[in-house]
């Protein structure tokens, strides 16, 4: 009989669940861990962003050079407008296409070798230092052409990258020597990414 009760009692014991400063003690801890979690998983998040589509605009250009130097025609990047002429709108869809004429404008047997979307994020931006297409010539040279493309991201924390076009064709990622996740311009300042 005594064991009984005990075994009831444990059983009743059991199937109480929570007492009210147990739950509450629950729900602090866990705002704790996502007040401290969430906003380290939104920066791991964004920067990954950055570093994918930086990475697409870096191939991007390694392709058109690429694709002059294989093919042996002048390839050019730049967003189009309505007339199909180069614009300095970086925002806008680029297009790596042949320009055979080099004129700066895709005509219609000039094919497209690639499109990369148009940005429509706000926090993001993209500007050429020169106000002329990314080309380059039959041999791979970017002669007359070389320039840095920045691409800046503005979430919860500043994010900038650069590529660099040298006039021999070489394109490479600009550094960021003091690993703020904004790249330096060639006087070790980081670059501007106010837009």
């Amino acid at each position: 009989l005594h064991r009984v009760d005990r075994r009831q009692r444990q059983m009743c014991i059991r199937d109480r669940g929570f007492s009210l400063i147990e739950l509450l003690i629950t729900l602090t801890v866990s705002a704790i861990i996502l007040s401290v979690g969430v906003p380290s998983l939104i920066k791991i998040i964004e920067r990954s962003e950055f570093r994918s589509e930086l990475s697409l605009l870096h191939r991007t250009i390694s392709m058109g050079h690429a694709k002059a130097a294989m093919n042996g025609w002048t390839v050019a990047l730049c967003p189009l407008d309505a007339a199909n002429e180069c614009t300095n709108d970086w925002e806008q869809t680029l297009t790596l296409f042949e320009d055979r004429n080099r004129n700066q404008k895709k005509e219609t047997n000039e094919p497209i070798l690639y499109l990369l979307e148009a940005n429509d994020d706000d926090r993001v931006m993209r500007r050429f230092s020169r106000n002329a297409p990314i080309t380059f010539n039959p041999q791979g040279n970017a002669f007359g052409f070389n320039g840095t493309l920045t691409y800046c991201q503005n979430g919860s924390s500043t994010l900038g990258g650069t590529i660099i076009i040298a006039n021999t064709g070489r394109v490479r990622l600009g550094e960021d020597k003091n690993h703020d996740g904004i790249a330096e311009n060639s006087q070790g300042q980081n670059i501007d990414c106010s837009g």
